[in-house]
């Protein structure tokens, strides 16, 4: 489907909208829910300021009943001898004799406690081991008050009231803790201790009756770790540490914050605070999906807010457009069409407006009213260039076939040169080498005994004949490649062998300059190529060696490596700086660097050994450190054939 400017730009305009909505959604998802956790931190913290405001005058009042229990005349009388001891008591035989002061410490006693519902018994224990209680005890066993944990407690903190740790009652389903005050004289002299067991079921009701979001509830958790008070009652007198996840470092060491924890499979938060008073925590537990649930109910309803404002947005940005913008932009885009497809240049465009547009239709016609005087001139031009041309392609045709004999004259020149060079250069050779004989003999005495000057000088004379030779035998090679008139010989051969007659050949010239010449090649490598070629690459390489290699080694590596052959020659002489490689194998090219001694040679070695790898389906690589050595590598087939 053909997608108009209108459908592209609404098209761009739903593609925006939905990228600000992903990107400012993210940004605005995480910024809010981040707040709005805030929010919900600082509401619950609110709260458990007023739950621990009511725990803290609950324990005020509780107190404040046991330092008016203390301070009465009666409670603090001396004579307690005749108290009621259970010292040796016997369940079986035990009889109450409760005297008139001891009956009527048990009336103040049971009185507090039928008016105060939250107090489950009242006591006072003495230092000779008596025991008066608010009512009879279920069992008269043997008790001795000053070996229980509440008057031990008191007695270790005799300027306070103190409180036990919180215990299941035996007589109500709940949590009792004592709250006692140790009893002393006005000399300081402890002589007992008061207290009562004040049961948490009002403190359980109102906690558990905090309503805490929709599905959360409140607790209550003493220094330990222990919940006091929990809307569940299997959760009382459970360590806080039993339930799945919770860090309990988090709860015990700070004052107030919030933790994970997992029960029955749910994940929940714990928001608590630490009462200054009770050094307790109070706790509100709230599943986790419903804090999630309230705080991306809030995110997605701006991210809704937003979507509905860039969706109003747009809208009103495509009725501008398609007023402002895109109906000028269809009225111009018609009337060019008719301009092209009536070819009619005078028509004109009749857009009436002082904006961008109306300026681009005023240049519009401009531009047509210019090109159609354009037009008529350009017409009268191609006639003329039509003439012209044709006068053109004649001339070009005749210059072409005379470019064309030309160049065939120059291709039968260039052939016959190599061949009159091949020519000379083999008659040159023969009486070459009659004079290199003929030298040879005369060295050696065959015409007579020559002195040490005459054998000096007719060693010259031999030296320069076969340097001219190699020039000769070089040309020879050069002229026949390029008139493409050379030979190969191509037999089975092992290269090894070859490679062990070139080391032998080299071996007195590196005796003489004090050179290792060392070979690495496997036993036997047969290979079909032409022999002659492939020595004649490989010498010219040790040749170079030796030339530039004043003392170290020379070596001749071979390997076959997925049917190619590697020769490689390495030395340690004084190497080719990397500039001059590529002048390596260019003909007459000689390298020549300051200070080391100018090497003979006709420039012609190299060249013709790249020609030939070239004809033996090969190549000639060259990687060389300056000062420090060369390394010429000859890679080929090691099965060569024809094409």
């Amino acid at each position: 489907m053909k997608l108009t400017l209108k459908r592209k730009l609404f098209l761009l305009l739903v593609i925006v909208s939905l990228v600000i909505i992903i990107l400012m959604g993210t940004i605005l998802a995480f910024n809010l829910r981040h707040d709005m956790f805030q929010m919900i931190c600082k509401d619950y913290e609110s709260q458990l300021k007023h739950i621990d405001f009511a725990i803290y005058n609950f324990f005020s009042e509780v107190d404040s009943n046991v330092e008016t229990l203390a301070s009465l005349v009666a409670v603090r009388t001396r004579e307690d001898s005749e108290f009621t001891s259970f010292l040796n008591a016997d369940k079986e035989t035990f009889q109450y004799n409760i005297g008139n002061t001891e009956q009527e410490i048990i009336d103040i006693f049971n009185n507090f406690r039928i008016n105060h519902h939250y107090i489950n018994s009242v006591y006072m224990g003495r230092e000779n081991g008596s025991f008066v209680r608010s009512h009879k005890r279920a069992e008269p066993t043997k008790y001795d008050p000053r070996e229980r944990p509440w008057y031990i407690i008191s007695k270790e903190n005799p300027d306070k009231v103190v409180r036990t740790e919180p215990y299941e009652s035996v007589t109500t389903p709940d949590i009792n803790i004592g709250v006692e005050k140790a009893l002393v004289d006005k000399n300081g002299e402890f002589f007992g201790v008061v207290g009562m067991d004040v049961t948490l079921e009002n403190l359980t009701n109102y906690i558990s009756g905090i309503k805490v979001g929709e599905k959360g509830w409140a607790i209550l958790i003493d220094e330990n770790g222990t919940i006091l008070v929990s809307r569940d009652e299997e959760d009382q007198l459970k360590n806080i540490s039993d339930f799945k996840q919770v860090n309990l470092d988090v709860i015990m060491e700070q004052l107030h914050g919030y933790t994970v924890f997992n029960k029955n499979s749910k994940e929940n938060y714990l928001f608590f605070d630490t009462s200054e008073r009770l050094g307790w925590k109070i706790g509100l537990v709230i599943p986790v999906k419903e804090i999630n649930d309230k705080v991306w109910s809030f995110i997605f309803g701006n991210i809704i807010v937003l979507g509905f404002s860039l969706f109003i947005l747009g809208l009103l940005i495509l009725i501008g457009l398609q007023k402002f913008v895109l109906n000028p932009i269809k009225k111009l885009s018609d009337s060019t069409g008719l301009i092209a497809k009536t070819g009619n240049l005078e028509h004109s465009i009749k857009i009436e407006s002082q904006d961008e547009i109306g300026n681009l239709t005023w240049s519009f016609n401009q531009m047509m009213r210019s090109i159609s005087k354009s037009n008529k001139a350009l017409k009268d031009s191609e006639k003329a260039l039509r003439r012209l041309n044709e006068e053109l392609e004649e001339k070009v045709k005749k210059r072409t076939g005379d470019l064309a004999h030309a160049n065939d004259r120059l291709k039968e020149l260039d052939r016959l040169k190599s061949m009159f060079i091949a020519s000379m250069s083999h008659e040159l050779r023969t009486p070459l080498n009659s004079i290199i004989g003929f030298t040879g003999l005369i060295l050696m005495g065959m015409a007579g005994k020559i002195n040490n000057e005459q054998k000096k000088q007719l060693l010259m004379v031999k030296s320069s004949a076969n340097h001219l030779l190699e020039l000769i035998t070089d040309v020879i090679d050069v002229s026949k490649i390029e008139a493409e008139q050379i030979d190969l010989l191509i037999e089975d051969f092992n290269l090894v062998e070859t490679l062990r007659e070139i080391k032998e050949s080299f071996k007195i010239l590196a005796e003489e300059k004090g050179l290792h010449l060392t070979m690495k090649a496997p036993e036997k490598l047969i290979i079909r190529s032409d022999s002659r070629r492939v020595k004649q690459i490989i010498m010219n390489f040790i040749s170079n060696s030796f030339k530039f290699t004043s003392k170290g080694k020379i070596e001749i590596k071979a390997e076959k490596k997925n049917e190619k052959i590697r020769v490689t020659v390495s030395d340690t002489g004084i190497g080719i700086r990397k500039e001059d490689i590529k002048k390596l194998f260019k003909q007459f090219s000689r390298i020549h660097t300051r200070g080391a001694p100018k090497a003979e040679g006709t420039g012609l070695g190299l060249y013709l050994s790249k020609k030939m790898a070239a004809l033996l389906k090969g190549k000639i690589s060259v990687e060389s450190v300056f000062g420090k050595g060369s390394e010429f590598i000859l890679e080929f087939p090691s099965k060569y054939v024809e094409v």
